[in-house]
């Protein structure tokens, strides 16, 4: 796939690379890791900040495992094994230490980073891809989840990967074998990404008409890949999928406590998990009636579309005071501000979906849907992977109106009176002393 063609947009960072250019060959090459370089020096101040904070439960459930980790942890268990695995050995290094997740956070934060000038790069071209990946590392919400020790940018890094090797992966038999590995791999760090890439794995071996033992090897990939925890946890616990359907439990008590037939709130302040076992369908479809599923996915909809976007630009949030009126028109500004950004993002999304890039598309509204239906409960960090995705689809929109803007008749007639001017300067006689 070519490289969009370049544009005024990224002029100024044109003018560094240009001029570094001119001083050492290799000045470009090292500008080019600068937005990874920040990322990591934002990370670890956030990091340094926070050391003596608790962990999150999330994260101190995974240092507990960490440090108990073996062989049997990949065999079942209430969590994918990936995230606790790379914590194995720092852990057995260093001890239990609260900074061990926390840096892995903070590498997962550079390579999320890194992975996003990646994309970019391969879609805009290297000045847009710096400046845009310069921007997504500044993010106070980003950065401040990358101390957290819990491994949603490392997912939202290895998504980003897997689109553009959708985007590239054609009819190569050693690359479907191989982006089917990185489909269970991905899944063994976060399983809800399966809902991502599964749909887009099975519609890329459609469009390239692949034969159908590729779609059986695909397949047996993935299954080998995940088959470890999937059996484990169905002759530990009978339920192959208990590491997932186990937080649906958690949903359904925090959502039905304290009614009739469900526990109490106290009950569920002792233990989010305890009650009778329940999957995603039975929680969804059989404590819902259509309308409400329906209400709860618009609302949770606008609450991750818009709160992602918002605490990517404003977090922390500050209290609202509504009696002070300077400060609701900086909420209003705020608020139209993002509005603004998530229709870009959503518009560039589906400018995306035809053509070759349509897996970053379909990645993105998927990322989307995913988590709508629990949206109006769930940690918004649950679906980060919005946000790398969003600004994607602003770079398409900037891009297609950078294109109309330079075939417009505006910029037609600068350049014609460009030249005029010029042909005219030329015509002139010299000035004689």
């Amino acid at each position: 796939m070519s490289e969009r063609p370049p544009s005024e947009v990224a002029t100024v960072f044109g003018a560094f690379q240009r001029a570094g250019e001119r001083v050492c060959p290799r000045f470009h090459r090292v500008l080019i890791l600068l937005p990874s370089a920040y990322a990591a020096l934002l990370g670890i101040a956030e990091w340094l900040f926070h050391r003596s904070d608790p962990l999150q439960p999330d994260a101190q459930a995974f240092l507990a495992w960490a440090d108990s980790f073996g062989p049997l942890s990949l065999v079942g268990g209430t969590r994918e094994p990936v995230w606790v695995a790379l914590m194995a050995l720092p852990v057995r290094l260093v001890g239990p230490s609260p900074d061990v997740p926390r840096l892995l956070g903070v590498s997962g934060f550079v390579l999320m980073v890194g992975s996003f000038q990646l994309v970019a790069e391969r879609l805009y071209g290297r000045n847009r891809a710096a400046i845009a990946a310069a921007i997504l590392a500044t993010s106070p919400w980003l950065t401040f989840q990358a101390a957290e020790g819990l491994r949603e940018e490392t997912s939202a890094a290895l998504l980003l990967l897997f689109g553009i090797g959708v985007v590239s992966v054609g009819k190569d038999t050693k690359r479907i074998a191989g982006l089917a590995f990185f489909v269970g791999l991905i899944a063994m760090l976060r399983w809800d990404t399966l809902l991502i890439t599964l749909p887009v794995s099975a519609v890329a071996l459609a469009v390239h008409r692949v034969q159908i033992r590729y779609w059986v090897m695909s397949v047996a990939v993935v299954a080998v890949v995940v088959s470890l925890l999937v059996i484990g946890n169905w002759v530990r616990y009978g339920d192959p999928m208990y590491h997932s359907n186990i937080h649906a439990r958690f949903f359904r008590n925090v959502e039905f406590q304290d009614k009739p037939g469900f526990l109490t709130s106290q009950e569920v302040a002792a233990n989010n998990f305890a009650g009778p076992s329940v999957t995603w369908a039975g929680y969804l479809f059989g404590l819902h009636t259509p309308a409400q599923l329906a209400k709860r996915t618009v609302v949770g909809t606008v609450r991750i579309v818009g709160g992602e976007a918002y605490y990517s630009l404003f977090y922390p949030e500050k209290p609202f005071e509504p009696h002070q009126i300077g400060e609701f028109l900086l909420i209003l500004a705020k608020v139209t501000l993002v509005a603004l950004l998530v229709l870009l993002g959503v518009v560039g999304g589906l400018f995306l979906l035809p053509g070759p890039t349509w897996p970053l598309g379909v990645i993105l509204l998927l990322s989307i849907v995913e988590f709508t239906p629990i949206g109006d409960m769930c940690d918004l960090r649950l679906a980060i992977t919005t946000i790398p995705f969003t600004l994607l689809g602003i770079l398409e929109t900037l891009a297609l109106l950078t294109q109309r803007w330079q075939r417009g008749p505006v910029v037609a007639r600068l350049r014609h009176l460009a030249r005029l001017g010029g042909s005219t300067s030329q015509a002139q006689p010299p000035r004689m002393g």
